[in-house]
C-alpha cells in the first residue's frame, strides 16, 4: 500500500458512516447461504499447494491445517492433546514411540474419488515414508531427517497401532509430530491424483476442498463425518469457509471493514496508527465496532552478524566488545513502542521467546559498554525495505555513542541469497516457530547448522554451545532441559552473535458476531471451533 495514502484518504470515522450503506446493502446479498455458517477470509498471498508434504509458507500451512489432521495436536497452551492417536507410549530409552489410533477417523469423500474407510496406521507409514522420499522433493523432510531408525522406522503393527522407531532420543518429537507436514495423506488419493494432489486434496479434518482455483479462489465445507465434538456438539460448526486472495492490504482492510471479511489477520504497517495507540490497544475511535484480539506469537526478531566476517583492522576480542556495546545501545522497548505500536515484547529472556521458557526471564551478563579503546569501523545493517524504518532508527541510536552504521536495503531474495553465502556482516532477521520448542530455536546456532546444511547465517561455532544441544535432544525431564536452555542462552549472550530485539505478538481483528477463535502462539487458526451468532 502506498504509504502516503492515509495523507489524503477521509478519517476512520468517516470512511465508516460512508459505509453504513455499503453495509446494510452487503447483508441482503449471498442470500442462498443466508441459513448457512459461512466463514470469509482473505489469505494476502495465494496458496500454492494443498498437499501437506509442500506447507512451508504460512497461507499454505493455515489451509492443510483445515482439511488434514495428524497423530496429535496442541492446545491454546501448546501442550501436545490427542489427534488421530487417542493414546501413545514411550519406550524407557526413548527410541520408541507407540501409538493407538482412533477408529471412528473416516476420510473425507470428494466428487473426484469416493471413499468410504477410516484412516490406519499403515496410512501414517505411507505418509511419511512419503514424506522424507526424495522423489516427492518434499520442504518437510528435515522433519524425520537424521532422527529415525535407517532400517524400519515406521511399522504399522496392525490397523490402530503405529510404531515410530527413532535413532538417537529425541525431547521434542511429539511436539514436531504436530507440524502439518506430519498430516496423514489417503494414499488412494495420492496414487490417483499424482502431482495434482496438491489441488486435490484428501485428508480426515474437518473442512474439505469444495471449490478451488489456485491463487484464485478457495472455498471449503463442512466434513460431514468428522470425528471430534465439544461439549456435545459436533465439529467444525461451521458450514463454509470462503477464501480470497487480494494481494492489496488495502483491499483487504476496506473488504473487512464492510463487513466481507469476518477476520483481518494481519494489516500493512501504515494502518497500524490509525488502528491501534501507542499502549498497543485498539484505537478508541473503533473499540466495540470489532473484536480486537492480541496474543503471543513465537517470532523472535533479531539482529545477526556473520562471526566470519571481522570488520578490518579489528581482533575477534575487539568485534565482540562492539557487538555487545550494540546490544546495549540499541533500545528495545523503544523500537516496539514507536515502530510497532507496542506489539511485541521488548527482548530481556534471550533468544528463546518467553512462551517456551514459562516466562522466567533470563538474566543475562552485565554489556560492554566501554569502547572508548576500540575505533569502531563503519558496520552495514543488511535488511529489507519493510524493516528500512527499524534500521534508520537503530542507526540513529548508535549514531549519538560513536558507532557509526549503514544502513542497507536489498530485497528480499538479495537477502536471502547474501546470508546463505555468507557475504554480509550484519543483518536483520526473524526466527518464526517451526514446532514450540526451545530446541527448535537453540538449534540454529549448531556449528552442523551452517550453510549449506541449515540456517545458521550466523557462521557461529562453539564445542561447549554444541554439546549442551545434544544434551538438551536427550533430556527429557523439564527442569533439567530448563537448565541446559539457561546455559546454551549464556553463551550466546557472552558471544552476542546475535542481538534479540523483540518476540512478537500476533493482532487480529474479528466482526462482532464471531465466536469460538482459538489462538496460540503458533499463530495457526482453529476453525473447526468457529461459529456464528
Amino acid at each position: 500500500m502506498n504509504a502516503n495514502y492515509f495523507k489524503a484518504s477521509l478519517s476512520l470515522k468517516y470512511i465508516f458512516a460512508i459505509l453504513s450503506t455499503t453495509i446494510a446493502l452487503n447483508s441482503c446479498v449471498n442470500s442462498d447461504r443466508a441459513n448457512k455458517q459461512v466463514f470469509r477470509m482473505n489469505l494476502y498471498a495465494p496458496v500454492t499447494s494443498l498437499d501437506p508434504a509442500f506447507a512451508r509458507s504460512q497461507q499454505n500451512t493455515w489451509m492443510v491445517h483445515q482439511i488434514f489432521n495428524g497423530l496429535v495436536q496442541l492446545d491454546d497452551s501448546l501442550q501436545i492433546q490427542p489427534c488421530i492417536a487417542r493414546s501413545w507410549e514411550i519406550s524407557k530409552n526413548g527410541l520408541e514411540y507407540l501409538f493407538h489410533l482412533k477408529t471412528n477417523v473416516h476420510y473425507q469423500e470428494t466428487e473426484q474419488l469416493k471413499v468410504n474407510r477410516i484412516c490406519k496406521s499403515s496410512d501414517f507409514v505411507f505418509s511419511f515414508e512419503r514424506l522424507i522420499d526424495p522423489k516427492t522433493s518434499s520442504s518437510g523432510a528435515w522433519i524425520f531427517n537424521g532422527k529415525i531408525d535407517s532400517v524400519h522406522p515406521f511399522i504399522a503393527i496392525n490397523d490402530s497401532t503405529l510404531l515410530i522407531r527413532l535413532s538417537k532420543r529425541f525431547s521434542g518429537f511429539l511436539k514436531l509430530l504436530s507440524n502439518p507436514y506430519c498430516s496423514v495423506v489417503l494414499p488412494e488419493a495420492v496414487k490417483a491424483f499424482g502431482t495434482k494432489f496438491g489441488v486435490h486434496p484428501i485428508g480426515t479434518g474437518p473442512f474439505q476442498v469444495n471449490y478451488y482455483v489456485p491463487g484464485q479462489k478457495l472455498s471449503l465445507v463442512k466434513n460431514v463425518k468428522y470425528y471430534e465434538s465439544i461439549n456435545g456438539i459436533r465439529l467444525p460448526r461451521l458450514d463454509a469457509v470462503d477464501i480470497s486472495f487480494l494481494q492489496s492490504r488495502q483491499n483487504e482492510f476496506f473488504s473487512f471493514i464492510s463487513h466481507d471479511l469476518d477476520v483481518l489477520t494481519s494489516f500493512d504497517p501504515s494502518f497500524k496508527d490509525k488502528l491501534l495507540d501507542r499502549s498497543g490497544n485498539l484505537d478508541e475511535s473503533l473499540r466495540g465496532k470489532f473484536q480486537f484480539v492480541k496474543s503471543d506469537f513465537l517470532n523472535t526478531e533479531y539482529i545477526g552478524f556473520n562471526m566470519s566476517r571481522i570488520p578490518g583492522g579489528l581482533s575477534a576480542d575487539q568485534y565482540k566488545q562492539i557487538r555487545k556495546a550494540i546490544s546495549h545501545f540499541v533500545d528495545k522497548s523503544l523500537l516496539v513502542k514507536y515502530l510497532k505500536n507496542s506489539i511485541g515484547i521488548p527482548s530481556q529472556y534471550g533468544f528463546v521467546p518467553p512462551t517456551l521458557q514459562g516466562k522466567a526471564k533470563f538474566h543475562s551478563k552485565p554489556q560492554t559498554t566501554d569502547i572508548d579503546n576500540v575505533l569502531a569501523p563503519h558496520i552495514s545493517l543488511s535488511t529489507t525495505a519493510s524493516y528500512a524504518d527499524m534500521a534508520l532508527l537503530i542507526q540513529k541510536m548508535l549514531k549519538t555513542k560513536n558507532i557509526p552504521l549503514d544502513v542497507d536495503i536489498q530485497s528480499p531474495s538479495s537477502l536471502a541469497d547474501l546470508k546463505a553465502k555468507g557475504e554480509i556482516s550484519m543483518f536483520r532477521g526473524s526466527w518464526i516457530a517451526d514446532y514450540p520448542d526451545a530446541e527448535n530455536y537453540l538449534s540454529i546456532f549448531c556449528s552442523a547448522s551452517i550453510p549449506p546444511n541449515g540456517p545458521n547465517y550466523f557462521r557461529f561455532k562453539n564445542t561447549r554451545y554444541d554439546s549442551l544441544y545434544t544434551r538438551l535432544t536427550q533430556e527429557m525431564k523439564p527442569v533439567e532441559q530448563r537448565k541446559i536452555i539457561q546455559s546454551m542462552l549464556s553463551i550466546l549472550d557472552d558471544e552476542a552473535p546475535v542481538i534479540p530485539l523483540f518476540y512478537d505478538e500476533s493482532v487480529i481483528l474479528l466482526q462482532n458476531n464471531i465466536r469460538g477463535w482459538h489462538s496460540n502462539a503458533i499463530n495457526m487458526p482453529e476453525l473447526k471451533f468457529v461459529y456464528k451468532l
